[in-house]
């Protein structure tokens, strides 16, 4: 399994997911809101999202160095030694990855439609009417 739950960085990579994900929800479906407020929630959303993919990126560091550490201490199972390390390291950046990209979509469709002026009640009742 290359997600190992016990490495700290995966529930890390996990957590600053979910509260990006959580404004920028309560942005889209919270109307009532101003403009303003709005788009500094979304600001605070990118700067969560940003940082997915360094932590990915510390994660990748931290499995290699394991590795590495592992290597030098001379165990006796190369191939699972090399496994556990380099699984860690791709998973934390696949994990980042793909919390980052689809919110960064999300934000910029959020911006898109600040800057066109259309209100987001607009939308969501669009969005009502289709559903």
């Amino acid at each position: 399994m290359i997600f190992q739950t016990d490495q700290w960085i995966f529930w890390a990579i996990i957590i600053v997911g979910l509260i990006a994900y959580s404004i920028l929800f309560d942005t889209l479906l919270n109307t009532s809101d101003e403009l303003e407020l709005r788009q500094a929630r979304c600001q605070l959303a990118d700067s969560c999202l940003a940082a997915l993919p360094l932590l990915g990126l510390l994660g990748t560091i931290m499995g290699l160095l394991q590795t590495f550490a592992d290597m030098a201490a001379d165990h006796v199972d190369f191939n699972t030694l090399i496994a556990g390390g380099v699984g860690t390291a791709l998973g934390t950046t696949q994990l980042g990855l793909l919390f980052a990209v689809p919110g960064y979509l999300l934000s910029h469709f959020l911006k898109s439609r600040f800057q066109q002026g259309l209100l987001l009640n607009d939308f969501t009742k669009e969005l009502r009417d289709e559903v």
